[in-house]
């Protein structure tokens, strides 16, 4: 199980856990110990709530119309509050058809708050009316990324021999290339549409016309026919801040074969950007990217980010692109260089991505952890940067998207898998590397070895 649950977190909720009626109110066992956060790891005086669905009846898409509930917000200062996924209605089913459960989105708000209110204190007195299934922060994650110097040679490029998509004899690529019906979310910080590497990998909508300025297909987005912003709501996934997403995205995905500059893993499949960040370059919106993702046709979505809290929120999303739109999401495993499990790499049913280098060897900058399910080459990757450039970094935000590539091959190869099984065939196939020099420090913490 990649939960980790601690007495901490759930002291955190408040020694008195019973509703107003007397009854003991369920734990979040998944819940965030907010005294170990940063001032910079949420957004300050803004909770997600999700209300419990006996008390369906009383949400609307801007109120949650609970007498007890509007009283308490009042004496928190509350003036803003609104479904997050207004458009989304419970699932019909409990499960899908391989049994895993359904998740429901519809009864999860944000709301925001102005008085002086300690975090914590207005989380217990939320969670003691009994009314919630979970009350947690807004968590900001960071992107998982080493900077380094521009480089361009030939021999960055071997990751893609390392993990066996080109070079002598039999290859990945002899195998599949692809094809533009199988498409890599890359939810980050935005993209360059006109990078010559990327313009031809981004899958452009066949449903939403463009520029017309018309809701085509109904989704609720206009104009959204190659990607969109969701932190500023708008139809353009340039990157603002920090170019972090247009070096993901040829990671993922850069165009292959076409006597230019770098190549992708994933070939012939194609990229969908997803823009989470405001323009400051912070991941104001990194899990409501995942849905926008997961609900637009992504069979593999990527998260080059992470943080240290867990939440029952972001479990829910991880489920709910998995189970509900099966879309297999991976994620970075961060680049603290310690044993330490990250969010949302160490939820339940995510893919995660720890890094090596390019002698298999656990790259010195990468998190090891039980949690971990593979690893993919991270350190010194050649990848598509601005102004139509190619740079050189490190980190596990570059070998998650590596990973998913090769999980976009695979599911191109196998379209009957699921999201599950085409995560378990990576694992499987993954080379042993334990016996790597140094790598038996981290034994059954890099997964089930590097990806192939």
């Amino acid at each position: 199980m990649k939960r980790i649950y601690t007495l901490l977190s759930l002291l955190a909720l408040g020694p008195a856990l019973f509703a107003i009626n007397g009854s003991p109110v369920p734990v979040d066992k998944n819940a965030v110990n907010v005294a170990s956060l940063k001032p910079d790891d949420y957004m300050h005086n803004t909770l997600i709530l999700k209300v419990l669905p006996e008390y369906r009846s009383l949400c609307s898409v801007e109120r949650i119309n609970i007498p007890a509930v509007n009283d308490f917000f009042l004496t928190m200062g509350e003036d803003q509050c609104g479904k997050k996924y207004p458009r989304h209605e419970a699932p019909k089913e409990k499960f899908n058809k391989y049994g895993m459960p359904m998740i429901d989105l519809s009864l999860i708000y944000e709301i925001h708050y102005t008085g002086a209110m300690p975090m914590d204190m207005a989380i217990a007195k939320l969670m003691n009316l009994g009314f919630f299934e979970y009350v947690e922060p807004h968590i900001i994650p960071k992107i998982s990324f080493v900077p380094n110097d521009p480089q361009a040679t030939q021999a960055q490029s071997y990751y893609l021999y390392k993990i066996a998509a080109a070079g002598s004899g039999t290859t990945g690529w002899d195998i599949e290339t692809g094809n533009s019906n199988v498409v890599i979310g890359i939810v980050d910080t935005g993209t360059e549409y006109t990078h010559s590497d990327l313009s031809n990998q981004i899958k452009i909508s066949s449903t939403e016309i463009s520029g017309n300025g018309i809701d085509d297909d109904g989704d609720g987005y206009i104009d959204n026919y190659r990607g969109w912003d969701v932190a500023m709501n708008d139809n353009d996934a340039t990157w603002e801040g920090n170019a972090h997403g247009v070096a993901v995205c040829g990671d993922a995905c850069a165009q292959t074969n076409n006597n230019n500059k770098v190549a992708g893993p994933g070939y012939n499949c194609k990229i969908l950007p997803v823009k989470i960040a405001d323009a400051s370059g912070t991941l104001t919106a990194a899990y409501d990217g995942i849905v926008y993702a997961a609900d637009h046709g992504c069979q593999v979505i990527n998260c080059s980010w992470g943080g240290p809290s867990a939440g029952s929120y972001g479990q829910n999303i991880i489920d709910y692109a998995m189970n509900n739109k099966d879309a297999l999401v991976v994620v970075a495993a961060a680049n603290d260089g310690s044993d330490s499990a990250v969010y949302p790499a160490a939820y339940d049913n995510s893919m995660s991505v720890a890094a090596t280098n390019s002698s298999d060897g656990k790259a010195y900058f990468s998190n090891y952890n039980y949690t971990v399910d593979v690893c993919s080459p991270g350190q010194g990757i050649l990848n598509t940067w601005i102004n139509n450039g190619t740079i050189s970094n490190d980190g596990t935000s570059m070998a998650s998207p590596v990973c998913a590539g090769v999980c976009a091959i695979v599911r191109a190869h196998y379209p009957s898998y699921n999201c599950y099984q085409t995560k378990q065939r990576v694992k499987t196939t993954a080379d042993n590397i334990y016996s790597v020099s140094g790598n038996s420090a981290y034994q059954d913490k890099l997964g089930t070895g590097r990806i192939n």
